[in-house]
């Protein structure tokens, strides 16, 4: 196997595009932690139940759902729009999701599509250098395209000249 030079592979565009990637994945997981302890709150105050039968083939067993992952797994529209409502409120008075986004949108979702682009611009930076085509590895299998970006993130911090754009928390 070849190794690449690190001057082709390692390009200030990656640098920046990898950056980006590790700000957009800590600020997600940030906001997947605060709105599922607001959805965890919800589901407590208005019980909702797994009982979705679509096709006359039922998918939900009767209990309670307990992960907003699972809410689609309710036909209880009533139930649904009270949750989806109260967890809308309280992101917005948290100051979790900003004023301009729709109510229909969930702020932690939309990080989730950033964090999804910040790895396409990824693929799309590093593919040509290593004389690859980005769309190979775009329309290839998921564990391809993960590792594809796993490798890359790890070849640009784990350089020696790497600066981590995240702060340091104190303490």
């Amino acid at each position: 196997m070849v190794t690449p030079d690190k001057k082709k592979v390692l390009t200030p565009s990656l640098i920046s595009a990898v950056n980006s990637y590790l700000m957009a994945k800590a600020h997600a997981e940030l906001l997947h932690d605060q709105v599922d302890a607001i959805f965890a709150k919800a589901l407590q105050l208005y019980p909702i139940y797994k009982d979705l039968v679509a096709n006359s083939r039922r998918f939900g067993d009767g209990s309670q759902i307990i992960h907003s992952k699972d809410m689609y797994l309710s036909q209880d529209k009533q139930t649904s729009d009270k949750i989806y409502a109260f967890v809308n409120e309280h992101c917005r008075k948290l100051g979790i999701k900003p004023d301009s986004m729709s109510d229909e949108l969930c702020p932690a979702l939309v990080a989730d599509s950033l964090v999804r682009e910040c790895k396409r611009l990824i693929i799309q930076i590093s593919a040509p250098n290593m004389d690859v085509d980005p769309e190979l590895v775009l329309n290839g299998s998921m564990e391809h395209y993960n590792k594809w970006v796993d490798i890359h993130v790890s070849m640009v911090v784990s350089d020696p000249d790497y600066k981590n754009p995240l702060p340091r928390h104190p303490g």
